[in-house]
């Protein structure tokens, strides 16, 4: 029992010395500007209210002119493949002696006709148009009042989240500066519950106590090593909130400043 309380209270305080003991101290104010700059929630909110912001500039825009232009060119080519056709000779009445009768018949001869090529063709088009509104029945300038009404509802929320931001940063410091102390305190508590074993157990030695005021030694420095542990747990869970709202873990805490 006596080498185990003086095993843990040498882990806790090792824990101690490498958790809160780095070489510059923090203060709540560097806190506060490192969440401020670097918190997700925070970051977030922003984006969301630069994105507003453009709304504004999107509504105004149907007051403006709009230009549309278009271009295009074509070409086509098409061919055609040679076709050759035969038309055959053609029989007809011929008039041999010359008095207007016919008396003879004879026969044309025939013809061939070809065809086929290649044409081509090609063309440009441009085209340009301006548009102007110049009635819109309040669409365009109700819309530019919701825009508005829009951003100075997200500056509203952005304000919101900062004053939920810095208020976490505030608790999450005290929690840890808190926390370390009860540590400090469960340490100090151990090594004197230690030091009255060691008493108890020289004094039943020598037959001044009973061993039933041993054991209550004993059960008291057990319960400060289970007082020990709970406090580190809980310094752990407060370390990583920390972490959590700030962006980094906790160095060396400096003692909150005092209200005004």
């Amino acid at each position: 029992m006596l080498k185990r309380s003086r095993a843990l209270a040498s882990v806790a305080l090792v824990a101690l010395t490498m958790g809160a003991t780095p070489v510059l101290a923090e203060s709540l104010q560097e806190a506060i500007g490192l969440a401020y700059r670097t918190n997700p929630s925070l970051l977030a909110q922003r984006a969301n209210q630069r994105a507003l912001d453009e709304s504004i500039v999107q509504a105004r825009a149907g007051l403006r002119p709009t230009i549309n232009a278009s271009a295009g060119i074509d070409y086509s080519r098409t061919r055609t493949d040679r076709v050759t056709t035969t038309i055959p000779g053609q029989t007809i009445p011929i008039d041999t002696n010359g008095d207007g009768v016919p008396d003879a018949t004879g026969t044309l001869p025939s013809t061939t006709t070809t065809s086929g090529g290649t044409i081509e063709s090609d063309g440009a088009s441009a085209s340009i148009s301006l548009s102007q509104n110049l009635w819109t029945a309040g669409r365009v300038s109700h819309g530019i009042s919701a825009a508005e009404a829009n951003v100075m509802a997200g500056r509203e929320n952005l304000r919101q989240v900062e004053q939920q931001v810095m208020t976490s940063v505030v608790q999450a410091y005290a929690d840890v500066v808190r926390d370390l102390e009860i540590l400090r305190i469960r340490q100090e508590n151990l090594q004197v519950l230690r030091r009255q074993l060691d008493e108890s157990n020289a004094r039943f030695e020598v037959g001044e106590i009973t061993r039933t005021d041993v054991a209550q030694s004993e059960a008291r420095l057990a319960q400060s090593e289970s007082d020990l542990a709970g406090a580190q747990a809980q310094l752990s869970v407060s370390r990583a909130a920390y972490a959590a709202v700030v962006g980094q873990a906790p160095s060396n805490l400096q003692a909150l400043p005092i209200l005004p």
